[in-house]
Order: structure tokens, then sequence, then C-alpha cells
């Protein structure tokens, strides 16, 4: 028989569907962001010249590298998704909102970001769970706009939790005793 009580969760794990979840929710509230990635291209050297004077001249050359900026589409927010999911109160609500949001679209050949869709489809499967964190007692239940940020960060632990296997309770005291609650957006 295995020992009782919660299991281990490897922490990176936890922290990093934590970012993503959070990603996934600031994205439906303020729009997701353009992606920029560089990369370095290096000319090939000529193999032309043979001679050992040219060649060790050739060597003494700097080599020209060129860094190329790469900019992806950013998305536009879909800030009704995200009201109706905080306003949603049972699993076929929480799934309607998901197959109601424009980031939908399983059936047809149009995927705009395969991202934010495969996200929707785990808010649609973990429905109960993340109903299960609406309904906890740490769930900011304030109406002003600065406790969006509050209740963003604590839905994507909640649900980054839910990913481990983790309740949602579990999962939001695992993260105040590590010390991961000064970052909360605004």
């Amino acid at each position: 028989m295995g020992r009782r009580g919660p299991k281990s969760v490897p922490k990176l794990d936890l922290y990093a569907w934590d970012a993503e979840w959070l990603w996934f929710f600031s994205g439906l509230r303020n729009g997701f962001p353009a992606k920029t990635w560089y990369s370095i291209a290096v000319p090939k050297k000529p193999r032309l010249q043979t001679h050992p004077i040219l060649l060790a001249e050739l060597r003494k050359k700097p080599i020209d590298v060129k860094r190329e900026k790469h900019i992806s589409a950013s998305l536009p927010m879909d800030r009704k998704t995200w009201v109706n999911l905080l306003a949603a109160n049972m699993v076929r609500d929480v799934r309607r909102v998901c197959k109601s949001s424009k980031y939908w679209s399983r059936e047809s050949g149009d995927i705009r970001n395969l991202r934010a869709c495969y996200f929707l489809g785990l808010t649609f499967d973990l429905a109960p769970i993340f109903l299960a964190a609406k309904r906890e007692e740490r769930y900011p239940k304030s109406t002003r706009p600065t406790s969006d940020g509050k209740r963003m960060r604590f839905l994507a632990r909640a649900m980054a939790g839910a990913c481990l296997g983790l309740s949602p309770r579990y999962t939001h005291e695992k993260f105040l005793r590590d010390g991961r609650d000064e970052n909360d957006p605004k």
C-alpha cells in the first residue's frame, strides 16, 4: 500500500502549466500578443580559394553574421468569452461559452491559433474543476475591475493543478507555500 496524503508534483510542471493558463486567460481578456523571435544567418565560406595566403586572409576576416527578426500576427481579444466564463454557474454554461468562442474551430479547417483552441478544449473538458475553483472560498469574489487579475491568476493556478490531477484548493495552497503570490497581474 502506498503512502497516504497528497502525492508530490514536480514544481516546474506546475509552474509551466500555470504560465500557459495565465497566457490563455489574459489573451481572452486583453488579446493574444504577437510573438517575436530572432534567427541568426551565417553565410557560407567561399570554397574557390585554395592558395594558402588567401586562406589565411580569409580566416582573419570577421564573419558577417546577420540577425533576422520575425514577428507573428497578434490575435484579437475575446472579452465576451472571458466575461461569460466568469458568469457561468453550471458545467453546460461553461461548455456553451467555450463552443461559442471565436477561437473554437475544431470542425472547420480554419484554425487561427491551435494553442488557444487547445486551451478552450481543456476548459471544455475540465469544466467541473473550473466551476469548483470558482466556488472555492479563496476565489476573489469582488466585482472591482482590479480584482480581475486576481481572478485570472487564481483560475490559472486551479486549471494548472487540474491538468496535473490536483484539486484547486491544494494547488492554491502549494503556490502560497512556495511564495509565488507576489506577481499577480493587474
